[in-house]
Order: structure tokens, then sequence, then C-alpha cells
């Protein structure tokens, strides 16, 4: 492995990883421990601070296409995406149906896998957005090399703001399925994550001058994720606008701002330490498999903060745990993914 291929994706993933899975464990200690309305706000707060991960997986996947891949797609890009990526998704879409299906009955568990793999409603409903920009990246790749950089930056940021901005303001119809879209169907079109798309392929395709930019600019790089994160969260307790979701305006800039921070300082190092490649190489397991412990588990304690950290750590072990021993059968890898095995030679 070469710095052609860069260190700080692995250091990206494995943190933005990690931040889904926290995210969730603050989530659960929200629900499991109503009484405690101090940690409530607290947790609260913590979790929109993880707000950047899933918007981060999307912008990964189109930075790794835009700097790999310049001259166009390799043959068999899809099938392999397809055998890696959607069949996992829909295995683990019937599972997540049958594990948190309120009714043990054939035509509720039917729906809840119909909804799980067309509609997104499950923790993996970010591979049907990378789906879609895989399709974009196709047709467009080589018309955005000769399109005006700063002009498609900001369009496509002004229609990801418009299409947030429709579904984080306006009230939802009263049709109950027009409501169901209004609060988590739109997640699922690309609309909603278009700038991380085209930012994702600018600055693949010119990372040096992106690290360039970032150095010039260090004091702005460090300071920016702070302030944001100080209005996204005051504009989350003043209900501007009342959604807790990583679908907000102000998490689309939180969110550029924390991987400019996160690129910018891991490229300091020069390799990311062996904890960081183990986690990034075992991220889309992680991601796929951690709810399924965070969300069936009960209290575990007395302290919220304990539940909270001991959750953590079990979603991310057992996780691992199960994806090492799947993957060491030939059909493990279209359950839970396949784990990879990048390695770093270290002088």
């Amino acid at each position: 492995m070469s710095k052609s291929i860069t260190y700080e994706i692995f250091w990206l993933r494995c943190i933005a990883c990690l931040a889904v899975v926290l995210g969730h464990a603050a989530y659960s200690g929200v629900l499991l421990f109503p009484e405690n309305n101090q940690s409530s706000h607290l947790l609260t707060a913590f979790r929109m601070a993880t707000m950047f991960a899933t918007p981060t997986f999307v912008f990964i996947s189109e930075f790794l296409f835009a700097k790999s891949y310049q001259n166009g797609l390799p043959r068999g890009f899809f099938k392999t995406r397809l055998k890696y990526l959607l069949i996992p998704y829909l295995i683990m879409a019937v599972v997540y149906a049958l594990v948190f299906s309120e009714y043990l009955k054939v035509s509720t568990i039917s729906i809840e896998i119909f909804k799980n793999i067309f509609l997104g409603n499950f923790v993996a409903y970010f591979i049907l957005i990378i789906f879609q920009f895989y399709l974009l990246h196709f047709l467009l790749h080589k018309k955005m090399l000769i399109w005006n950089i700063k002009k498609i930056l900001l369009i496509s940021l002004l229609v990801n703001i418009t299409y947030l901005g429709i579904f984080n303001f306006i009230p939802a119809p009263s049709n109950s399925l027009i409501q169901y879209f209004w609060n988590r169907g739109h997640w699922i079109l690309a609309p909603g994550w278009i700038f991380y798309f085209t930012l994702g392929y600018y600055s693949g395709r010119y990372y040096d001058q992106l690290l360039s930019f970032l150095s010039k600019h260090k004091n702005k790089t460090l300071m920016t994720p702070f302030v944001l994160l100080f209005f996204v969260l005051l504009l989350r307790y003043l209900e501007l606008p009342d959604v807790n979701s990583s679908k907000r305006i102000d998490v689309l800039f939180y969110t550029i701002s924390i991987i400019f921070l996160i690129m910018f300082l891991t490229s300091k190092v020069k390799f990311p330490p062996r904890i960081v490649m183990f986690i990034s190489n075992y991220s889309f397991s992680i991601f796929l498999l951690h709810k399924l412990i965070v969300d069936t588990m009960g209290r575990i304690g007395n302290n919220v903060y304990i539940h909270v950290l001991v959750i953590f750590i079990l979603g991310i072990t057992s996780s691992v745990v199960t994806s090492y021993l799947l993957n060491k059968f030939p059909f493990g890898k279209y359950i839970v993914g396949k784990v990879q095995h990048f390695k770093i030679q270290r002088e």
C-alpha cells in the first residue's frame, strides 16, 4: 500500500463507524432511563454530535470512486457491489424484520421486509443512497470533469438544502403514506445527500489541492466544527427544526466541517494505528449488525452512562465477532459483508 491510497480515509471510516454505534447507544440510554432528565438532555446533545457519521459514509464512497477510478469504473464494478453490498442488504433487511417485528405473523413480517428493502426502514438504508450515487457517478463523472466546479458545488448545495428544508420545516400532509415519506421515506432519495456526492467527487479528484487549502486555512479548519456544533445544539433545543436526525440542514454543514477536520489532522500522521485499521476493515459489518444488540438489550445497571458505555462496547465487539466467524464460511460475506483486509507496510 502506497500513499496513493489515502490513509486518512481509514481514520474517517473508523471514526464514523464508532460514532454511529455511540450515537445509537446514547439514544438507548435516553429511551431506557427516562427518569433521568438531566442525563437525557446531555445524551441527546451527545447524540447530535455524532450525526455526522452516516453522511460521512456517503462522502467516503464517492471520494474513493473519484480518487481510485479516475479513468472510469472498472469492468465488473456493479457485479461486485451487487454481490457484497446489495445481497447483505437484502439478507439483513429480512433479519431486522424478523427481530423487530411486533407481531410474529407472516403478513406483518412481510410488510416489514418490504419496508426494509424498498423504503430503507432499517439501519442499512444508506446502501440504497450509495447505489443511486454509483449510477450518478457512472453517468456523470466525465461531465463533472469539464463542468465548473464552483457552480456544481453551489447548485448541489442549494438542491440539498432546499430538499431537506421542505421536510425540516413544512408540516407533513394528513395522508398516512405521505406522512411516512415526510418523516422517514425521503431519507433514501439522492437529493437529500447530493452535496456529499459532489463534494466527495471533487475532494477525491483533487485531494492534494484540498489538503493544501485546509492547511492554508488551518485555524478555520480547526475551529469551524466546534462553532457549527454549538449552533446545531442550539437550533435543536429551539426545535428549529424539530428533527432529531442527520437529515437536518445544519448537520449538513457540521458534517462537512468534521470530515475536513479529520482529514486535516490525520494527514499529519504517517500511518494509522492498527486499531484504526481494524475498525475500518470491519466497519461495514459493524454498521449492519450493531443495532441488533443495541436495540434489543435492556437496562444495564442503574447508571445511564455505564449503560451507554457497555452497550457501545457490546455493539462493536459482538458485530466484529459475528462477522469474523461468518466470514470463515464461503457464504458469510453475503450475509454480513466482506471484511476488508487492508494492511500497511510500516517502516
